[in-house]
């Protein structure tokens, strides 16, 4: 017997989507559950465990799936494409589009669930998964992709109009999405009465979605929505003009939070998150460009790290690379901080000491060099290709 068609398949990043598939189930929904792994990275279908680590093992479990050649090298891209440690959820949603693939009928509504900026998800403990990469695995199974006609986006800032154009074109027969401008609600926080407001209302009428049965919830404000009858809708576009000026009155503060002269005291809510949302508003503006936009998600990128980076960056900073940093530190004889314990403020100090006495150093190790790197593009300048989005919780 196959999947009816208004099965929620939920893909959840994070340990409590078990949670809210638990809710939906409740409220008489049935769903798929797709959740993360009990090894990050592996799968195993039958009695073959599948390492998705390397080529070889990511084409056998794909030859597995039973499509043709052509959309074979589809999916062997999306896994290659994708963190490590998402592939055993991209696996797990792989499987069951494969069955719809072959049987042409299958689940046509989809809710993703986990932590977001707007283009990338990810969870705790666990990878990141990017549109490019869901948008290939799609590519790779078209009559599955082509079956999705209800998309619930449960995570933060993945309401934008631009964002949620790119998920029409992924899922191209989709009749209403659900999103959010701003934070969205967790787990245990609202997020499963606004999945199960979303399952009653497209039982209802599949071909429009209006955001106002969020009202008066928790998060309501930031939820967005499109569908086919009704378009996009979201609260109303500040003033660009005033959007910007806003932005540029709070870049001192972010300069002062940037250096640690200013700390952050909650990452959900202060002088830097309102800066953050300005941002993330500006980049949703129907007046900014797509150059724009790019600009301004290198600083997403580097604001959304700081505000975390007393909560979770520092401390899995300080564990990642513990080793390096005593070997590197013991190599300049001085000694090594613990980062997981300083302010940002002194995690600032402390790396300007280690420059300082790098300088100075004439032979200059391979730790010595990789550590300045890690610090440098790491704990200081808080670039997304050594803080890693597992990271921000």
């Amino acid at each position: 017997m196959g999947v009816e068609k208004d099965t929620i398949v939920l893909l959840g990043l994070n340990e409590s989507g078990a949670y809210e598939a638990k809710a939906l189930r409740e409220k008489g929904n049935k769903v798929i559950y797709i959740g993360p792994g009990s090894t990050a990275g592996s799968i195993k279908v039958g009695k073959t465990t599948y390492k998705l680590k390397t080529y070889k093992e990511i084409t056998a479990f794909v030859k597995s799936l039973g499509l043709d050649s052509l959309h074979e090298k589809k999916a062997i891209s999306a896994f290659n494409i994708s963190n490590v440690n998402i592939r055993d959820e991209l696996a797990q949603l792989a499987i069951v589009w494969s069955e719809t693939q072959k049987t042409g009928s299958g689940a046509t509504r989809f809710i993703l669930s986990a932590h977001s900026m707007g283009w990338s998800f990810w969870g705790d403990e666990n990878g990141s998964l990017t549109l490019s990469g869901i948008g290939k695995l799609a590519a790779s199974m078209p009559k599955a992709a082509g079956a999705i006609e209800d998309l619930h986006l449960s995570a933060c800032y993945s309401g934008k109009e631009k964002e949620l154009k790119k998920w029409r074109k992924i899922f191209p027969n989709v009749h209403t999405i659900w999103g959010y401008t701003e934070s969205a609600p967790g787990a245990h926080l609202g997020a499963t009465l606004h999945m199960s407001r979303w399952a009653d209302a497209i039982r209802e009428n599949r071909y429009e979605l209006n955001r106002t049965i969020a009202a008066n919830t928790r998060k309501g404000k930031s939820v967005a929505v499109w569908s086919k009858r009704f378009g996009y809708q979201a609260r109303p576009a500040t003033d660009i003009n005033s959007l910007k000026e806003r932005i540029r009155r709070a870049e001192s503060g972010y300069i002062e939070y940037f250096n640690g002269t200013r700390a952050v005291v909650s990452p959900q809510s202060g002088p830097l998150r309102d800066y953050y949302n300005d941002i993330q508003a500006l980049t949703n503006h129907p007046q900014i460009s797509v150059e724009q936009i790019a600009k301004h998600q290198v600083k997403i990128n580097t604001i959304i790290r700081l505000l975390y980076f007393n909560k979770s960056v520092r401390k899995k900073f300080s564990q990642h690379h513990a080793k390096l940093i005593k070997a590197g530190y013991e190599k300049l004889s001085l000694k090594a901080p613990v980062f997981s314990q300083l302010s940002r403020k002194e995690c600032m100090k402390s790396i300007d000491n280690f420059l300082l006495k790098y300088k100075t150093k004439k032979d200059k190790s391979p730790e010595i060099n990789r550590l300045k790197d890690e610090l440098i593009n790491g704990l200081r300048d808080l670039k997304e290709s050594h803080i890693p989005y597992s990271w921000i919780s």
